[in-house]
């Protein structure tokens, strides 16, 4: 376990920085993640295979597949005099979604300590935990029968002090989500960055995300997306009204052609009926979404505009530039 920074393990470090609390922090879950997966791998499959995670932040900023020449401008216009306002969106709080807000609600907390920008977070899920969440997602015992959305934004209140919007409910339009963007309206002088980050197993709620997506001048899009042990995160960014990377639709057409019922026409029993992953698969696709999360919001960049990841081979394959799998996709109906 190894940071790769060249200096002692983290663990020897006493006395940190704040400037570099939200980075070690980050980097610690991702090692604690990467080791739990190698236990699981071998337990579970006998599997010995190993790839290489990097979690150093000028190592992930570059990326070993993204030249300087292809680096992604996601300044979107800040200048080092100006302060930002951050509106974070969390759409599904189930096994990627629940640990995603418990690690975003530590960063989140030092961020406001540290910086002039501000932070407003929105976490949106009609969903109530059952007894069968507690084996894969981040709840407890005593959270059976409350709303998902309404015990984490809680638990992100009492613990870390920020403030948070919960909404028991599931996005049936994009509509929906302007109306919460709009709600979350910043001090006038200070520039908007909205960022939606999707955690969701149904096809028809990504395609109202998608229609926000496009309907939005500038915002980015961070989804999330997984099976047993591998899944793949999708990083979109739009700057005033150019693409900068694509989202989800683009790798994966099929998405705006589903016709699937919505999660708000299931009933509880049939949402819970989705394809089991792995705890560990949850944990690995909460802090990539988290490592771009915070790449926007302390610097401006993205280690990736897709990563595609197997957490019991303990690898990451990131796509930045070039020829990626997938076509243009059609506007659903």
């Amino acid at each position: 376990m190894d940071d790769g920074s060249g200096e002692e393990p983290f663990f020897l470090n006493t006395e940190e920085k704040s400037k570099d609390f939200v980075w070690k922090h980050l980097e610690r879950m991702f090692l604690v993640n990467l080791a739990m997966s190698k236990i699981v791998a071998v337990y579970e499959e006998g599997q010995v295979e190993c790839g290489t995670f990097c979690v150093n932040e000028k190592m992930a900023q570059i990326g070993p597949q993204l030249h300087n020449d292809q680096k992604l401008d996601l300044s979107l216009g800040r200048k080092s005099t100006e302060v930002y306002h951050y509106q974070l969106v969390v759409v599904g709080t189930g096994g990627t979604g629940s640990y995603y807000l418990k690690e975003l609600g530590a960063i989140l907390s030092s961020l406001t300590k540290e910086e002039r920008n501000s932070y407003a977070l929105s976490i949106i899920d009609g969903d109530r935990v059952e007894q069968k969440n507690l084996d894969r997602q981040n709840f407890l015992k005593d959270d059976v029968g409350q709303h998902k959305a309404m015990v984490l934004a809680q638990a992100l209140r009492d613990h870390y002090g920020i403030e948070v919007r919960a909404y028991p409910m599931y996005i049936d339009s994009a509509e929906q989500l302007k109306v919460v963007f709009k709600q979350m309206s910043g001090a006038y002088y200070r520039r908007t960055v909205p960022i939606l980050i999707g955690s969701v197993d149904n096809h028809r709620a990504r395609q109202e995300m998608e229609k926000w997506f496009r309907q939005t001048p500038t915002g980015i899009w961070i989804d999330t997306a997984n099976e047993f042990h591998t899944g793949e995160v999708v990083a979109a960014v739009k700057k005033n009204g150019k693409m900068l990377s694509p989202s989800r639709p683009y790798y994966f057409p099929e998405i705006m052609r589903s016709r699937e019922k919505r999660a708000s026409e299931l009933s509880c029993g049939v949402i819970n009926q989705s394809s089991p992953q792995h705890r560990i698969t949850n944990m690995a696709a909460a802090m990539l979404a988290l490592s771009a999360t915070l790449g926007i919001l302390r610097n401006g960049f993205l280690p990736y505009k897709i990563v595609y990841f197997d957490v019991f081979k303990g690898n990451a394959i990131t796509v930045n530039a070039g020829a990626e799998r997938g076509i243009f996709f059609e506007d659903s109906e």
